[in-house]
C-alpha cells in the first residue's frame, strides 16, 4: 500500500511539476500568489496528516547514523497545563554501537517562526523511551513533546544531533497544530 502511495504520489508531483513549469506566475498580484502559496500548503499538511492516519510516516528517511519516521503529531498537556504537541517516531540505530535518540536525533520545532521549547512531564506521552539505548540495526517508538505557543502550523526539521556538517541529512515538513 506504501508503494502504490509513493508511486501514485510521484505522478502526481510529477505531473504537477510539468505543469508549473507551463504557467506564467507574472500575471498574479503579491496577494494572489501570497493566497495560492497557503493553499498549497495546507493541502501538502492535508495530504501528511492523512499518510500519518492511514499508519504510514509524515516523513521518514536517513538521518547522519540513524533511520527517522515522523508517525504522528497530537496534542497534549504537560504538567503545568500548558498545551503541547506530542511526535511520535519510530528510529533505527544505523550506528556502529548502541545509542539513544534523545543523543542521535535532533528535533526542531518551529512555530510562527520560532523554535519551541521542549515539554516535561506529558500526560499520556511515553517520553522516556528517548533515553533508552539501543543496539545497531534495532528499531524503536519513542515521543517527545514541545509547548505550543498558538493553533498555528508546525515546522519540523529532524537531523543527526552531531551532524554540523555543511549539508546535513534534514528531514522538514510542516503540519498542522494539532
Amino acid at each position: 500500500m506504501k508503494k502504490v502511495l509513493i508511486v501514485t504520489l510521484a505522478l502526481v508531483l510529477a505531473a504537477s511539476c510539468a505543469m508549473a513549469a507551463a504557467v506564467d506566475l507574472s500575471a498574479y498580484s503579491d496577494d494572489e500568489l501570497r493566497a495560492l502559496k497557503s493553499d498549497i500548503e495546507t493541502e501538502l499538511m492535508s495530504r501528511a496528516a492523512a499518510a500519518a492516519a492511514e499508519g504510514g510516516a509524515i516523513v521518514e528517511g536517513d538521518i547522519k547514523d540513524a533511520h527517522v519516521a515522523l508517525t504522528g503529531v497530537r496534542k497534549s498537556e504537560d504538567y503545568e497545563k500548558n498545551d503541547c504537541a506530542v511526535l511520535s517516531y519510530t528510529w533505527t540505530n544505523n550506528d556502529d554501537e548502541a545509542a539513544m535518540f534523545s543523543m542521535a536525533v535532533g528535533v526542531t520545532v518551529y512555530q510562527d517562526g520560532v523554535e519551541l521549547e521542549s515539554a516535561f512531564g506529558l500526560k499520556n506521552a511515553n517520553t522516556g523511551d528517548t533515553i533508552k539505548k539501543i543496539k545497531p540495526g534495532a528499531t524503536l517508538a519513542v515521543e517527545n513533546g514541545f509547548k505550543l505557543t498558538s493553533d498555528s502550523p508546525l515546522e519540523i526539521e529532524i537531523k543527526g544531533l552531531w551532524d554540523w556538517g555543511t549539508n546535513p541529512a534534514t528531514l522538514t515538513v510542516t503540519v498542522p497544530c494539532p
